[in-house]
């Protein structure tokens, strides 16, 4: 099976290259030459792929890049790189419409937005098998969909277009983002009427149906999240819940093609990419073309004895101390309250998922065996900090990786969505519909069992429910670019970010700082509202 294919379009007319090189943009091309054959439709739709990506090791150049960067805006990593941003604005409360590159995700948007609708408007000009054609338009609908998404996600009213406009119409004005969602939600359905369960021509990273009603559920799910919801309408929580029932039926009738993989570790593994749990990763090469991730070297440890050829992590984040204690042991009971703590050993016997989140010296072991020491661990501050949090993020992290050159060249990929995260939102809408119910504790105990934890305390309120779902949701899914989402669709992300007390106390600075209602929504950069006076700037700014 092979990854998506990513061509150059010079390689591609003179046949001459072969399955894995870089695409070139394709928005500056003359569409009146193109859009002629099935082949110029191939490579037109990998080219929207392309803008998927993120490219370098600053992590902004592409709608869903970023990777690790998501944790130094969250609560889950601090972060000292002052000329990596927006990231270093983001994590220390300073984000402006002056930040350098706070635009990126809105410029790489558009093009992406652009061109899928350059692919749609020219789907008829040519002769293209009746199947083809539409599960193209299913790919295509689906990328649209989940750049507004993400767009929407972050500075919330945006402008919806849906067909190429001429430059004299380029200038329009701002849409609601309820209105934006219900484009995306219409899309993503579109999407998965389609596609079907396996890529198309066995590609791996290509949109399935799954990818398509994962996807709609999570776009649901924000929907009906407090910041988007701020009247608390049942009747979206109801939607949602409904989209994600979907997608569970459909694991049950294809067990094979979607669901839980038995191994939380495995989930992460290089050898077992494009597995059933991930229904959407954005697909990564290690082969110095830079079309690799880029979680190693801001994030990562020191080189390993496993690793060769690679720089290793470059000392930029620190592990967020609240985050790491607040794991559970592996009884399911704090650290405070379980017997198995030990304050001589205080990462021993955690939550097994921690060890699969972390390297952690004197515990973690390697591909050869040995066993990851301190002197691996690569971050900030140093001295009393690294004795006291002695770990790195794994997730993402290659141990094994080899004669790769330094920038950007992670094999792992980097995972948009899977099905773990659609039964965490299953319970949350239903649990916020009318409580508890027995449904509500079915999903999250698959995933705790698998995780190797008991299953949750009977008899919890809806509010303690609710709180459950969020840590869950917070040690399942840590160091996967979800976590800031979250707690800024719960409207919890200034309580959380602006009560952290022990980064100080071990001398780590800047501080997390979050002002609310401001940074709840990204800024408009100064220089696209100068561009296009119909754009209104967001509050706060």
């Amino acid at each position: 099976m092979k990854k998506i294919c990513i061509l150059t379009v010079m390689c591609f007319l003179l046949n001459a290259c072969t399955d894995k090189l870089e695409l070139s943009p394709l928005d500056s091309i003359s569409t009146q030459n193109f859009f002629k054959t099935q082949e110029d439709f191939d490579l037109a739709v990998n080219g929207l792929y392309n803008y998927m990506q993120g490219k370098g090791n600053v992590g902004r150049n592409g709608v869903y890049a970023g990777d690790l960067y998501w944790e130094v805006a969250s609560d889950a990593a601090y972060f000292q790189f002052s000329w990596h941003t927006p990231w270093y604005d983001i994590s220390n409360g300073n984000l402006a419409p002056t930040t350098d590159n706070v635009r990126f995700i809105w410029d790489y948007g558009y093009r992406a937005i652009g061109w899928a609708n350059t692919i749609l408007d020219n789907m008829d000009k040519a002769s293209i098998d009746a199947n083809t054609k539409k599960i193209y338009e299913g790919e295509v609908k689906f990328l649209r969909a989940i750049t507004y998404l993400r767009m929407v996600s972050l500075y919330g009213d945006v402008p919806l277009v849906l067909k190429q406009l001429p430059v004299s119409e380029a200038k329009v004005p701002r849409d609601s983002k309820e209105s934006v969602l219900t484009q995306v939600v219409a899309d993503l359905d579109e999407a998965a009427q389609k596609l079907s369960l396996t890529p198309f021509n066995s590609q791996k990273g290509r949109a399935t149906k799954q990818a398509a009603l994962g996807m709609k559920v999570r776009a649901l799910t924000y929907a009906a999240s407090p910041l988007f919801n701020p009247s608390g309408d049942t009747k979206k929580w109801e939607a949602a819940k409904t989209a994600a029932s979907e997608l569970m039926t459909i694991a049950t009738q294809n067990p094979t093609l979607v669901g839980l993989e038995s191994s939380y570790d495995n989930i992460f593994s290089v050898s077992n990419e494009d597995n059933k749990e991930v229904l959407f990763n954005i697909e990564y090469t290690a082969n110095n073309s830079q079309e690799g991730g880029n979680n190693l070297l801001p994030f990562g440890p020191r080189t390993l004895p496993t690793q060769g050829g690679v720089a290793g992590g470059w000392g930029s984040s620190a592990i967020t101390p609240e985050y790491a204690d607040s794991y559970l042991m592996k009884d399911g009971l704090t650290a405070a309250t379980s017997p198995l703590y030990s304050a001589a050993n205080p990462w021993a016997n955690r939550d097994p998922r921690f060890y699969t989140t972390y390297f952690v010296a004197g515990i973690s072991t390697l591909p050869d065996g040995s066993i990851f020491n301190i002197d691996r661990v690569n971050s900030f501050p140093g001295g009393t900090f690294q004795a006291a949090y002695p770990m790195s993020i794994r997730k993402g992290v290659d141990p094994s990786a080899k004669n790769q050159a330094y920038d950007n060249e992670q094999a792992p990929n980097t995972i948009v969505l899977r099905y773990a995260d659609v039964l965490l939102m299953y319970a949350e809408a239903q649990n916020e519909i009318s409580g508890p119910d027995a449904t509500v504790y079915a999903a999250i105990n698959q995933i705790r069992s698998r995780a190797g934890l008991p299953n949750l305390a009977t008899g919890l309120s809806k509010d303690a429910m609710r709180t459950a779902i969020q840590n869950e949701r917070k040690w399942e899914l840590g160091y996967e670019g979800v976590r800031y989402f979250d707690i800024r669709r719960w409207k919890i992300a200034d309580a959380v970010l602006n009560n952290l007390p022990k980064g100080p106390t071990l001398n780590v600075t800047p501080a997390k700082k979050f002002v609310a209602t401001k940074h709840y929504w990204w800024p408009l950069a100064q220089s696209t509202i100068d561009a296009n006076p119909k754009l209104i700037q967001n509050d706060g700014y």
